[in-house]
């Protein structure tokens, strides 16, 4: 059973501000602007005073009601699609999650916390606050109490070596950085807001060269409660591998079990293609997000290729999993891609190296534009736009795009049409233009950042390529910044560690089937060197 909690009103307010109603999917300017609180904020010079509703921290929350029979299912599960960023997740007063990142899809169990009479609240932290926290905690906190601690107080005249000795113990002996990381703020012509590096959200809406500071807040996908008794097949997603007979489906089928053991009984369907599928697997319990892998192997001759546009057609088929009475459809396309870098000259190797895409063993000359976000208002209904902008790229002789790295992961929506409409996507990972923390908590949240969308979208056949950022491989090296105490060694060493130890191991580990590239642009192979 489904409870839907999104695509209603809710009230939401700050501490200087009455009480509104808003939507959900939604974001605090958009709330603000509809209940006559603030104008446009794209209108002229607007953005600039309303900088205050980045400042506050604003919390949404509604009512609503379950019946008994929703009650006394053994499992029940609030699904989180989009949470717009920082925020603590309270139903009836108990705070069930928290959470940190605008890429992240987030699940938890809220059955010990519902009733038949329900308040769901989510209390946003302001993400400029948060940021400039996050930033002082990276350079200073550790810094200080070990210069503290091992200085004999120096500066903490009033602290003793205990009372330091505790403070680094609070803080689990981190790593002492000691340094801002770059850049600390954008260019004043922005009037944008600073230490946008520390918190994963859209870059862009911190200010950009092509937009205003808009740092909303909000939650900006849908929300929906699940209750179930043995287990809940949630999505499903896959990679395409050729071989020398076959196309082979590696798919992936995401289960929240319940506290007990359970057998997942589930149908693989692509009717076009005479493929009627049991699956069938043990999952442990324990009241987690599982992992059920499946394969599927279809003859060559039986299967119609995608292609981009202008290369051919974009055949799909709808591809469907069936458990427990319910029914979830994506539709696939079978392409092989690959990056060639082979040398130009193998006799003279002086004369570099190429750099291009085959797709089916063909080559593809890729013509194409770099994509933003189609609004600073994500949350609104941007359909039609979208599939406008698409349409003309492809209408003008495009077959290609880059998913910009200042900006989201884009929609379904976006990734569905380019799909059928033949469209190449370059995907940028969200890092752009920046260095970033390598504490810990940061590389965790990224980590699981990539782990849910990389999942989420490798099973489209408009992706191509993987880039692991925007422009940060080459700031380095033109030394676009200088730090004190953050030399180009020290940030080398920090973005290896972000690119190469974390990224593409997630990476490649959630899809070996497209080439990652650590950078956009960057050197190729000759960078991996």
């Amino acid at each position: 059973l489904i409870c839907n909690v999104c695509c209603a009103l809710y009230a939401f307010f700050a501490s200087q501000i009455n009480c509104f109603l808003g939507v959900v999917p939604g974001d605090i300017y958009t709330d603000l602007q509809n209940a006559k609180v603030i104008d446009d904020p794209l209108y002229g010079d607007n953005h600039l005073y309303l900088r205050w509703v980045a400042a506050e921290n604003w919390t949404y929350s509604r009512n609503f009601e379950l019946n008994k029979a929703f009650l006394e299912h053994k499992n029940i599960k609030l699904l989180l699609r989009g949470v717009d960023t920082v925020a603590s997740i309270v139903v009836n007063g108990v705070e069930v999650l928290r959470t940190s990142n605008q890429f992240v899809e987030y699940f938890v169990d809220v059955k010990s916390a519902l009733r038949e009479k329900n308040t769901i609240e989510a209390r946003f932290t302001s993400p400029v606050t948060y940021a400039k926290q996050m930033s002082e905690e990276y350079k200073l906190v550790p810094y200080i109490i070990r210069e503290a601690f091992y200085s004999g107080s120096i500066g903490f005249p009033h602290l003793s070596v205990s009372a330091i000795f505790s403070l680094q113990c609070y803080y689990g002996f981190q790593k002492a950085y000691g340094h801002d990381v770059p850049p600390v703020c954008p260019p004043s012509i922005f009037n944008g807001e600073c230490h946008p590096s520390f918190i994963r959200k859209g870059q862009y809406s911190f200010s950009w060269d092509w937009g205003p500071s808009i740092p909303t807040v909000g939650l900006w996908k849908p929300l929906e409660i699940v209750a179930f008794d043995d287990y809940y097949v949630d999505d499903f997603t896959w990679t395409t591998e050729r071989t020398k007979d076959s196309w082979k489906i590696h798919g992936d089928m995401r289960v929240f079990a319940g506290e007990k053991p359970a057998d997942v009984n589930a149908r693989v369907i692509i009717k076009k293609l005479n493929i009627d599928q049991q699956l069938t697997a043990h999952v442990d319990g324990g009241n987690v997000a599982v992992h059920v892998p499946f394969e599927v192997s279809i003859p060559r001759k039986d299967v119609k290729l995608w292609w981009p546009s202008g290369d051919g057609k974009q055949k799909l088929y709808k591809i469907a999993v069936i458990a427990n009475n319910r029914e979830i459809a994506h539709k696939i396309g079978f392409r092989h891609v690959k990056l060639v870098q082979d040398f130009v000259d193998e006799k003279d190797k002086n004369r570099g190296r190429h750099f291009y895409i085959e797709v089916n063993d063909r080559p593809v000359f890729l013509k194409g534009s770099n994509w933003i976000p189609a609004s600073m208002f994500l949350a609104r209904n941007h359909s039609e736009r979208v599939t406008f902008l698409l349409d003309s790229a492809a209408e003008v002789g495009m077959n290609a795009l880059r998913v910009w790295g200042g900006g989201v992961y884009e929609s379904n929506e976006f990734y569905e049409h380019a799909d059928s409409a033949g469209i190449l996507l370059w995907q940028d990972l969200m890092f752009a233009c920046a260095l970033y923390p390598v504490n810990k908590e940061f590389l965790d949240n990224v980590k699981m950042e990539l782990n849910r969308q990389i999942w989420r979208l490798k099973k489209h056949p408009s992706i191509f390529l993987w880039a692991g950022n925007n422009e940060n491989e080459v700031a380095i090296k033109s030394q676009w910044w200088y730090e004190s105490g953050y030399d180009e060694k020290k940030q080398i060493e920090d973005y290896v560690s972000l690119y190469r130890g974390v990224a593409e191991h997630v990476v490649m580990k959630q899809d070996p089937s497209r080439p990652y590239l650590l950078s956009s642009p960057s050197n190729g192979v000759e960078t991996e060197k």
